[in-house]
């Protein structure tokens, strides 16, 4: 019980210090969402808005279900207006949930879970997002605790996680699907295989009504405004990807192999779209 308190502790210290920072990223869409669950609960991304200085009739093209924004609507009624402090501070569960959830998947693949849980919480991707009204730590926090299920046998819970996952976020379907592949392949009991399920088979259903309200397929926009730059998010999903996927392979490597693959990483770095040489050089330090 220490421990927990430890975690939940060090996850509330990484959202408190700046519980009373402005809105900023995406922040202004996930709120004008809630506000709209508020009175349009099945539908709220049926209302117009500006994406980016563009006016769009509705936010269908949203790379998020409605799922958080609905948590964000009870914090709109629990507080009566939007307060920066009371809003974050009260979004920090997830932070706590997200670090708990890691810390009890931990304990099923390492002797120390506690160190380890500590480092994710201290970690600089998860201090950057866990004091955001974004829906990246609600996902992330659900589907942490979801695997944690998982591995103790507990499909129900794990699949009610997954689907909330999913529900808040479509990127939560590439962890799912990897877990669906790897049951398939080990050829897991069908209890496993529906616990996989739950979530896309949820999201189906979620797209097949969004499309006969809207008359069309809801992620087509989404599609379309992706494909407008395919090198820029190449770039970036590289980018965040480098750091787990990249450096620890290189550490394997030597001689001229590791020079050269330092060179070439830092040379597709530099193609970065920033306005400065000092910039670009800042972006592959951050990249690599």
């Amino acid at each position: 019980m220490k421990q927990h308190a430890v975690l939940a502790l060090a996850a509330f210290l990484a959202v408190a210090p700046f519980a009373s920072r402005a809105v900023f990223l995406d922040e202004h869409l996930f709120l004008r969402l809630a506000q709209s669950a508020k009175k349009n609960p099945l539908f709220p991304s049926d209302t117009p808005g500006l994406f980016f200085g563009v006016e769009i009739p509705n936010f269908a093209a949203h790379t998020h279900p409605p799922v958080g924004e609905y948590f964000l609507a009870v914090l709109c009624d629990v507080f009566g207006e939007f307060r920066e402090v009371p809003f974050r501070l009260a979004f920090s569960i997830f932070a706590m949930a997200a670090v708990l959830g890691f810390y009890a998947l931990a304990r099923s693949f390492t002797a120390e879970p506690l160190l380890v849980a500590l480092l994710f919480a201290v970690s600089p991707a998860f201090f950057v997002i866990a004091p955001t009204l974004m829906m990246d730590m609600p996902m992330l926090a659900f589907l942490l605790i979801g695997f944690a299920f998982y591995f103790r046998g507990r499909l129900a819970l794990a699949g009610v996680c997954f689907t909330l996952a999913a529900g808040i976020g479509y990127t939560a379907l590439v962890p799912i699907a990897c877990l669906l592949a790897a049951v398939l392949a080990g050829r897991r009991p069908w209890k496993e295989v529906l616990c996989a399920l739950a979530a896309p088979a949820a999201l189906a259903l979620w797209l097949l009504a969004m499309t006969l309200h809207y008359g069309e397929f809801p992620l087509v926009r989404t599609i379309q405004y992706l494909r407008q730059s395919p090198f820029h998010s190449l770039l970036a999903t590289l980018s965040f990807a480098g750091g787990v996927a990249v450096c620890p392979g290189m550490i394997r490597l030597e001689g001229r192999s590791l020079i050269t693959t330092a060179i070439v990483a830092v040379g597709l770095s530099l193609l970065a779209p920033v306005p400065t040489v000092a910039a670009r050089a800042w972006f592959a330090v951050l990249a690599a």
